[in-house]
């Protein structure tokens, strides 16, 4: 009979039904080849303090939350979680990823070339908190901009953001082929901005607010707008080897204000993606998107699709896609990874009427192991409805 029961508790234990025994957290020791990152800023990502209860599992969540933060080499993390009795003692070992790097960037593909510099640091000081500075110019593009984010601020689950951008560009609206100009224009705008995102684990909140003026040439005077927006979602990931498998959703709203000759705008929006793992080298992730905007054509946003070209615009626009990563290279500096896709969409409104488009495309993702920086991905998209292709570059950002 007492074997029985202890058989029972012990499988309900294991599938989980009832949890594991909790054990006090005496001590948390962080080892390894940290030149950088404050011990501060480790406690602060794990969220785990001596005097907090912790049990046999909790060691995942804890490599998982140091692999989110990008700030450590994914493949040198470790973490030992050792129990005896009520007290428990956390081990971490971790190797910081370079974080002040500069990025030089060009562009070509629209017809317009343009190149500048960009500085980014994802730790700065060691704190985790994130700095960007820099620019790109050409003969009719000009863009700087600065940015500041203050992650897990005073130690709570907030980050808080200002930036700041100026920009002085011929704007183009085109056909959903890209072959003809409907709108073409000469802007100036100054922006400046602060926006705070509670991280919730797995829920979060958005929250923005920009304000700035723009110089139109086809009007006299400085036009003074503020858009507040709004937004919440859904992230639950696991990292593998390479790729990660997961869930995540959002929803966002969004008002402009101006000041004078344009009405007021609304835009709203949604999306989600799913990924699952197929081994080590392989992911597949479905995704779909979806917003509504309502106020003057030349204020419109832009389907995010590789298929479409970056100047077409939409009042409404839905879209799918399907996507295959696999990891064709891996050293121990990096590896490179091949994205195929095939995606399908639906737009209305100032680019075109009542418009389908899809199409396959494909490129190449370089994921540096030991720096800090997003990936850099190159990728050639084809729509078949329209017989038009489009490349595009992007480092965590669009060019």
């Amino acid at each position: 009979m007492k074997k029985t029961f202890i058989l029972a508790v012990s499988l309900m234990i294991i599938t989980g039904v009832l949890p594991l025994p909790a054990a006090v957290l005496k001590d948390i020791s962080i080892d390894g080849r940290l030149k950088k990152t404050r011990e501060k800023t480790v406690r602060q990502i794990i969220r785990y303090e001596e005097g907090d209860e912790i049990q046999p599992g909790d060691e995942e969540t804890v490599r998982q939350r140091l692999i989110e933060s990008g700030l450590f080499v994914s493949e040198d993390i470790k973490v030992d979680l050792g129990i005896d009795g009520e007290e428990a003692y956390l081990s971490l070992f971790l190797r910081d990823r370079f974080s002040l790097v500069p990025i030089p960037v060009y562009a070509s593909g629209d017809g317009n070339p343009r190149g500048g510099l960009f500085l980014m640091d994802q730790n700065l000081f060691g704190t985790g908190n994130q700095f960007f500075f820099g620019g790109m110019f050409g003969e009719t593009f000009r863009y700087t901009s600065l940015s500041y984010t203050d992650t897990k601020f005073a130690g709570s689950d907030w980050d808080l953001n200002g930036r700041f951008a100026w920009s002085a560009n011929e704007d183009i609206i085109t056909s959903i082929d890209g072959d003809e100009d409907l709108m073409a224009y000469d802007r100036t705008t100054l922006l400046g901005g602060a926006g705070a995102r509670w991280n919730g684990e797995p829920w979060f909140i958005n929250l923005g607010m920009d304000v700035g003026a723009s110089d139109y040439e086809f009007l006299d005077d400085w036009v003074v707008f503020y858009q507040p927006e709004l937004g919440a979602g859904y992230r639950k990931l696991h990292f593998g080897r390479f790729m990660s498998e997961g869930f995540m959703a959002n929803a966002g709203y969004a008002y402009t204000r101006y000041s004078k000759d344009f009405d007021d705008s609304h835009t709203l929006s949604a999306g989600a993606v799913g990924q699952k793992l197929l081994g080590d080298r392989f992911q597949l992730a479905l995704s779909g998107s979806g917003y509504s905007f309502e106020g003057e054509d030349i204020h419109s946003p832009g389907p995010s699709s590789a298929v479409i070209p970056e100047k077409v615009r939409a009042l409404r626009n839905i879209q799918a896609g399907v996507q295959l990563n696999t990891v064709l290279w891996n050293f121990s500096w990096a590896y490179i990874a091949l994205p195929l896709s095939y995606q399908l969409g639906y737009m209305d409104g100032v680019s075109a009427d009542d418009e389908l488009y899809h199409g396959p495309a494909a490129g190449l993702t370089l994921n540096l192991k030991k720096v800090a920086i997003p990936a850099v991905v190159l990728m050639y998209g084809w729509n078949m409805e329209t017989s038009t292709g489009r490349f595009s570059f992007n480092i965590g950002m669009s060019h």
